[in-house]
């Protein structure tokens, strides 16, 4: 039996928005009176909340690990206290678990390439950390080789920044490429948590019947052939759309699109910012009979904004990708037209996708749109010289 409270369905939309940052959800979990109108959903927030306090709080303890190690030109073992008076005195220790958010920045220090390997004495409450020499090329190829595990396409956008910091004094590039690994930490690690939270909530509510959600469950465990396309488009740095809308043309019926969403559903998981895997998700709930516009919507935007954003260096031309995307739904999909434009408008894509809409565009929202776009570029600059 499962049993499933969605007491406050529009807070649980606006809490699992994919495109809320996580600032704004932890603002907006702090309105809800706890013990009088928590649900499900607020309840598992609690702990992803806990679990991610946030990026500058985490750098703040980076920094206090990076005090406490001392010069790392050597190769050395240092004994950290689970309560480090430097902690203290900086307040990072006033309200949380110090031993776990401090053994998380360890952790950090691990996937930075400066600490080797550390043990927790739990009797003598220290940890034992075992340092090596630390060079700026090796943290900048470890950090590389973390984000390449997750999504190879992401890893180009990395690289870039990582070369862009300057590689002396060492403890300020160190806090600067902590600073980047937070930024996918925050955007694809922890994004991955609320989207896996997202896609449960929306089980339980579309699963009215045994069957119902039983199919879902299937469909999102069970390996077929899209699971080996999908894992294959993954592994490439460049992001061809048209490769992914292939995939998309081999789901025909109804079956074979639920089959693929749960495919592109599991893949979220390790990667929830991948455009490819973002405008499948949206095309695929567009295809569905009983399809969530606003799950269309939110995975559209949540698609395009990637294209623009962390994934630009994997697109040779971000304006002909997100045309076509939207060409996709033109063909297939014409109930998730309107999503898609609003989507697009609100990614700030609306003028540079105006001319070639009008020339490609057979659907007449799209079209009318597109004329309103073209037009209002005129007028607001005309505007501001009158």
């Amino acid at each position: 039996m499962v049993l499933f409270s969605d007491d406050y369905h529009e807070r649980a939309k606006k809490l699992l928005d994919d495109n809320l940052a996580l600032e704004d959800v932890a603002l907006n979990y702090g309105e809800i009176e706890r013990f009088t109108t928590d649900d499900d959903v607020s309840r598992m927030l609690y702990f992803h909340l806990n679990a991610f306090r946030g990026k500058s709080a985490e750098l703040g303890w980076i920094a206090v690990v990076l005090d406490l190690l001392g010069t790392l030109d050597r190769p050395k073992e240092v004994a950290i206290p689970f309560e480090p008076p430097q902690a203290r005195q900086l307040g990072l220790v006033r309200g949380v678990d110090a031993r776990g958010t401090l053994e998380k920045a360890l952790h950090r220090a691990v996937l930075l390439g400066v600490v080797q390997d550390y043990t927790a004495d739990y009797g003598g409450q220290m940890f034992t950390v075992r340092i090596d020499t630390v060079s700026a090329e090796r943290t900048r190829r470890a950090v590389e080789d973390y984000v390449r595990e997750y999504t190879a396409a992401r890893s180009m956008e990395i690289r870039q920044r990582l070369d862009a910091i300057p590689s002396a004094p060492l403890r300020a590039f160190l806090e600067s490429v902590a600073s980047v690994l937070l930024d996918f930490v925050y955007g694809v690690i922890e994004k991955s948590r609320r989207k896996a939270l997202r896609e449960i909530w929306q089980w339980a509510r579309q699963g009215h019947s045994d069957s119902k959600l039983r199919q879902e469950l299937l469909n999102y465990l069970q390996e077929t052939e899209h699971s080996r396309r999908i894992e294959e488009l993954l592994k490439k740095d460049q992001i061809e759309v048209d490769k992914w809308r292939a995939l998309a043309d081999e789901a025909i019926s109804v079956r074979e699109v639920q089959e693929l969403k749960g495919q592109v559903i599991r893949s979220l998981e390790s990667t929830p910012d991948h455009p490819g895997l973002l405008y499948l998700r949206a095309l695929c709930e567009a295809l569905l009979p009983d399809g969530d516009p606003d799950e269309v919507a939110s995975n559209f935007r949540a698609s395009v904004r990637g294209m623009s954003t962390s994934y630009r260096p994997a697109f040779s031309n971000v304006t002909m990708a997100a045309w076509q995307v939207l060409e996709s739904f033109d063909a297939r999909a014409p109930r998730g037209i309107e999503p898609a434009l609003g989507a697009l408008e609100a990614e700030g894509l609306a003028p540079a996708l105006a001319r070639v809409c009008l020339k490609q565009a057979n659907d007449r929202r799209i079209l009318g749109r597109a004329a309103k776009w073209l037009l209002d570029d005129i007028v607001v600059p005309l505007e501001r010289i009158a």
